[in-house]
């Protein structure tokens, strides 16, 4: 962790230090956040930036119910958490997602005492299904974005596109295609004077080039320079600041 990122993690620790005593769960933080002050960062952009919401408590100095006594889940425990919220527990992922929000124990908890994610699942009654392979093959998805490239602006408008012309989603393109490679087999430039065209083809960007992105406004200047990119006052005009903008990109991020 850089210099930079220490500091802007120091400076949301004391930005959250007056509320620590609405840092119970997400979901309880995000309702004080949308009554209180919506300027404070919210749960998710939280999580993106410290890893996790018990390590956002850690950072404060919040310990859990369970760390208070020491006392770890015991398999009995589990498994009536397990019955009780099961619908949610197809993937490690969605758990872990509706686990942060609800002060539940992780899927990694489930798996230290049951050895293995299918095992949960498995008592649940929850069938693991194989993953369809692809009906597209890169070459195919080529020619696909050869043919219709034309009707291609934004990766939302592309899915309603691709819908009503029964064509592979942005999803199943960036399987294969990087942002850049789309838009130069589509033949659409990445800028127009310098100012891209929706905040949609922004995030893509930033997503695409997130390690240097997520640095500093001056980082990615002298990156965007260089590999002929938007730079910082793009995203500023597009989304107001540039913090407006990074916030834009994790919760696009944060939901891929």
């Amino acid at each position: 962790m850089d210099n930079i990122t220490e500091t802007e993690n120091r400076e949301v620790i004391a930005l959250l230090e007056p509320f620590k005593e609405k840092i119970t769960s997400a979901n309880a933080w995000d309702a004080f956040v949308k009554e209180h002050d919506e300027k404070l960062p919210s749960a998710r952009v939280l999580i993106y930036k410290f890893g996790s919401w018990n390590n956002v408590k850690k950072e404060l100095g919040i310990k859990n119910k369970r760390e208070k006594y020491s006392e770890p889940y015991s398999k009995e425990e589990l498994k009536e958490i397990a019955l009780k919220h099961k619908g949610h527990m197809l993937s490690k992922r969605i758990w872990d997602e509706y686990a942060t929000l609800h002060d539940l124990p992780s899927a990694q908890t489930f798996i230290n005492a049951f050895e293995k994610w299918s095992e949960i699942k498995g008592f649940v009654g929850i069938q693991t299904e194989l993953k369809k392979p692809s009906t597209y093959t890169k070459g195919q998805l080529k020619e696909i974005l050869k043919k219709h490239g034309k009707n291609y602006e934004s990766r939302y408008q592309w899915d309603v596109y691709a819908k009503e012309n029964k064509l592979p989603k942005y999803q199943t393109l960036r399987k294969h295609f990087t942002y850049d490679e789309i838009l130069k087999i589509v033949k659409k430039p990445k800028s127009l004077k310098g100012t891209l065209v929706t905040k949609e083809d922004l995030i893509e960007v930033a997503l695409e080039h997130k390690d240097v992105f997520f640095t500093s406004m001056a980082k990615w200047d002298v990156y965007a320079e260089e590999k002929k990119l938007p730079k910082s006052n793009t995203f500023h005009k597009k989304f107001g600041t540039w913090k407006k903008a990074k916030i834009a990109v994790t919760k696009a991020q944060l939901t891929k």
